[in-house]
């Protein structure tokens, strides 16, 4: 039977046993209706059903309940995705009891009703038929929610780190330098606007653990995420912003023209040092340039050609004059002869000096195609 020291309040046949006044378990000046004291650290209370057991720690700060797999069956792992849909659609609220006045302070949580409609099984009705939240049933979703949100940082930040601003691979001409430097840019800016907006609703979600009565050390754990986040997005943008600055100055449009043949010619003056760091011309080569032999005309000599270079397949410098034609770029009179009589001409890519004469004009530089 039961010892000496043990007390038995009520029995099978009783349905209902009251106390009255202050109750005290372990301490003999109680304060509380129920009060529970023990002299060392450790659980003060434990809660017992079917299924489990649930204990209180002040020490701790813990309600610790019991979560072992060999009391579960059927396990399926949350949906980082639906997850965060099902915390999106919650809407945190302040609020007072209708009991307490205006001068009291307000309190942070859930309108069961609302909770009801996203997630039903976190909501009970009591005996008087008042709605209950589990507000610590919503710990599993927020921790599923937050490692979708971790995973899609991670893809954020893995292609800013790799984003490839080298746009001299792709850009053979330049308008085509202008176009991609403006598509990387963009990429740019959006992934920047994409990480920042994660950040922003991340921080809403900690918001909502902290108001919400979750775990301190989950929510000082994941406050301590953010902040690393957020200096690393500080000094991504650093990285970028004098990059980005540049591009967005480097308009071409006040030198970029085409002819109506579709050539591409640079308007106005545009300093060009190929090896030379100060170029003294419009365009300085310290070295050799390629030109393309040319076994008849490139394009006829006009107006629009005036003062053009280009190569005969006999390694003679021509140069367009309007009034006359092509002429060879020794005397500025004899026409061009492009191929010799006779044989058919073959073409190739051939390196040589080309003399940049002074006579040539300054306002074009073209070079003609086979």
């Amino acid at each position: 039977g039961l010892g000496s020291n043990t007390v038995v309040l009520g029995n099978d046949s009783i349905v209902t046993t009251a106390l009255k006044g202050n109750v005290g378990i372990g301490t003999t000046s109680p304060s509380y209706l129920l009060h529970v004291s023990r002299s060392t650290d450790g659980d003060v209370a434990g809660f017992t059903d079917s299924n489990g057991t649930c204990t209180i720690n002040p020490t701790s700060t813990a309600l610790i309940c019991s979560s072992d797999r060999s009391l579960k069956k059927d396990i399926v792992s949350l949906s980082p995705a639906q997850s965060l849909d099902l915390i999106t659609s919650l809407d945190p609220v302040s609020f007072r009891w209708k009991k307490e006045s205006e001068s009291d302070p307000s309190h942070i949580g859930l309108i069961a009703q609302d909770v009801q409609d996203v997630l039903p099984s976190l909501v009970s009705t009591g005996p008087d038929g008042k709605l209950a939240v589990n507000y610590l049933g919503l710990v599993p979703y927020a921790v599923s929610a937050i490692q979708g949100q971790q995973e899609e940082i991670d893809s954020l930040s893995f292609r800013l780190d790799t984003l490839d601003l080298s746009t001299g691979k792709t850009a053979t001409t330049l308008g085509g330098l202008q176009s991609s430097v403006d598509a990387q840019l963009t990429l740019v800016g959006d992934s920047l606007a994409t990480l920042a907006k994660k950040d922003t609703d991340l921080d809403k979600r900690i918001t909502t653990l902290e108001t919400g009565a979750f775990s301190a050390d989950l929510v000082s754990g994941h406050e301590t995420r953010i902040a690393r986040l957020e200096s690393d997005m500080a000094a991504l943008r650093d990285e970028n912003l004098a990059l980005m600055d540049f591009y967005r100055t480097f308009d071409l449009g006040d030198v970029l023209a085409k002819d109506a043949q579709g050539n591409v010619l640079l308007e106005g003056r545009l300093g060009i040092g190929i090896r030379d760091e100060d170029p003294v011309t419009d365009l300085d080569v310290n070295g050799t340039m390629k030109l393309t032999k040319n076994i008849s005309e490139p394009y006829r000599c006009d107006a629009d050609h005036d003062s053009a270079i280009a190569l005969t397949s006999l390694y003679t410098t021509c140069i367009c004059r309007a009034d006359v034609g092509w002429v060879s770029g020794g005397d500025g009179e004899t026409a061009c002869v492009w191929k010799r009589s006779g044989k058919s001409g073959t073409t190739a890519d051939v390196s040589t000096q080309v003399p940049l004469s002074s006579d040539v004009s300054d306002e074009s530089l073209d070079f003609g195609s086979e």
